[in-house]
This record gives C-alpha cells, structure tokens and sequence, in this order.
C-alpha cells in the first residue's frame, strides 16, 4: 500500500470512522506475555502503560482473535495508516523502535482514544 505524505490525507479514514474502527484490542490477558527486560521507552508515561496493558511490553504478541499484534496491539488496518511502520507488514514483524515510533504518531494524532477499549487496564 502506497502511503500519502499528507498527514491530514493518511488520517481522514481514521477520523471519520467509528472508535471501533482503530480499536486496538486489549489483548494482554489472552497473550500472557512478560515484558523483556531490554524493552524501549516512549517517554510518554500512558503509552508506557498502554504497551504493558495491550502485551505487557511483548513487541511480538500477537492477539490470537484479531489482527492485532506487536507491543501496542495495532489492528492492521489501523498499521497501515502510520508512516513509522513503512515496510513492515504487521505490528509485530516491526523492530522495538518502529512500533514505538507507531505508537507516539498514533498517540500524537488522536490521543489516546485508539486505546480506550482497553482503558480498564492502563487508567488510574
């Protein structure tokens, strides 16, 4: 899939759809992976939340009843749409440092919203 260099283009889907439609599924009781002790930091503290909720830090998780996979449980309709995972296929075939790239621009557009299905986890 070509990506359009206009970011306002590449997130008009996504800021038309439903939040269902960038759900990312809150997969972490059903992955039931641990965090590796060499895993990257965002430097935002609620994705940091997110990515232990979502995977608990496990970059290749992959959510056994959805597309969603890697650390931050990106469905991969929504993968498409991020610029920072460019050449890579799903979530989970990306580096530590894509998916956080992913995850900052995600978060950097709309928020946290993407997430809020999982909001039990990581809120509070």
């Amino acid at each position: 899939m070509q990506h359009s260099t206009n970011s306002t283009s590449r997130f008009g889907l996504a800021r038309l759809t439903s939040a269902a439609a960038l759900t990312v599924a809150g997969a972490a009781a059903a992955i039931g992976a641990a965090a590796p002790a060499h895993a990257a930091d965002t430097g935002i503290p609620v994705l940091e939340e997110i990515k232990q909720c979502e995977s608990g830090g496990d970059y290749q998780a992959q959510n056994p009843t959805s597309s969603a996979s890697g650390a931050y449980q990106f469905m991969d309709f929504t993968w498409e749409y991020l610029s920072a995972g460019d050449g890579y296929a799903t979530p989970a075939d990306a580096p530590e440092h894509v998916q956080d790239a992913a995850a900052v621009e995600l978060y950097n557009e709309l928020g946290v919203a993407p997430w809020i299905p999982s909001a039990h986890c990581w809120v509070g």
